[in-house]
């Protein structure tokens, strides 16, 4: 990864389209779509039990055929191997092949969870605490935010979390991706009832927000990742608000819309989780309360963003050096 100290000049000049970019700068390639129908058919036909084994090979010749993503797997998990001797956490050569097998993993289950495959209890588990804080406000019909990254599966949860015995509610992601109408598309045509809302979009929108806001009213739940720039940022960076604070070590821009749209909403905000347990097997869900609501006021706004993205960007990292397999920020 670049560290250069230009890296968070939040003014800086567009950065070059080179290999270089850093992780929350790169593209995803193309034909995720066709990728995931593929291994959806196979797990059809093969079911779970058979495709595991399967599974090892198509990871081991994606491994071997991406050197892009293995290079920067490797960067990123030595980072992490600094960064955990630093806080006196378990020493171990972390392995970008496991690495790119808990992506594999990760995608299986959400192949599972969309077909209704995963069942809380059994492949799926909250952790301590977890269980009353997902279902805060939303039995009592008052919706929230949930802040969500790129490390772990929490997209199989919000899947997952559909289809409880508690109250009805639904999840309405908001995805700064052009390929959100696919996965949107392939859920779809895996269960109608999944109850999985795909917002694509470039920026949020006065238009976005009103949405955004009636669902909120209505009790359900708004989903946003909150630690990957925008694609685009590098063609309009004057346009898009980032913050750079530490995290795993270097200096790093984080987007400051989750946070500005959780002040527009006025909801409680959490952050959620879904970390798979190496020992059990098991997705572990995490949900932490963050803010009961988020203020920003004119004079001070900045400062108030830093100090919640900072946050922020503490309580990912911790996660992290945790789970260090379950980061997909392989682009």
């Amino acid at each position: 990864m670049n560290t250069k100290k230009t890296a968070c000049n939040e003014k800086a000049p567009p950065a070059p389209k080179t290999s270089s970019l850093k992780w929350n700068q790169q593209k995803e390639v193309k034909g995720g779509y066709y990728g995931l129908k593929i291994v959806l058919t196979l797990y059809k036909l093969l079911g779970k039990r058979m495709l595991n084994p399967l599974l090892y090979v198509i990871i081991f010749f994606y491994y071997l055929n991406s050197s892009k993503q293995r290079r920067i797997s490797r960067q990123f998990l030595d980072r992490v191997e600094t960064m955990r001797q630093k806080h006196h956490l378990k020493d171990e050569k972390l392995s970008s092949f496991k690495h790119f097998l808990s992506f594999g993993l990760m995608l299986l289950d959400k192949m599972r969870a969309w077909q209704g495959d995963l069942h809380l209890n059994q492949e799926v588990c909250f952790k301590k605490g977890s269980y009353e804080n997902f279902y805060k406000f939303l039995n009592q019909g008052q919706g929230k935010i949930f802040i969500c990254s790129h490390l772990g599966n929490v997209e199989a949860l919000r899947a997952v979390g559909s289809h409880t015995k508690e109250r009805s509610f639904e999840v309405y992601s908001v995805v700064f991706t052009k390929n959100a109408e696919n996965f949107s598309r392939f859920t779809a045509s895996i269960n109608h009832n999944s109850r999985l809302n795909l917002i694509a979009t470039d920026e949020i929108t006065p238009k976005t927000s009103i949405f955004l806001q009636e669902k909120i009213s209505e009790g359900h739940a708004v989903a946003i990742v909150a630690d990957r720039i925008p694609t685009n940022y590098e063609r309009s960076s004057n346009k898009q608000r980032v913050t750079c604070v530490d995290f795993l070590g270097e200096k790093t821009l984080f987007p400051q819309g989750a946070f500005i749209l959780a002040a527009v909403l006025k909801c409680p905000v959490q952050l959620l989780f879904g970390l798979r347990n190496e020992t059990t097997g098991k997705i572990e869900i995490v949900c932490e309360d963050f803010q009961d609501k988020i203020v920003l006021t004119r004079t001070n706004r900045d400062e108030e963003l830093k100090k919640m993205v900072t946050e922020y960007a503490r309580i990912l990292e911790y996660h992290t050096l945790e789970h260090p397999y379950e980061w997909f920020n392989f682009y």
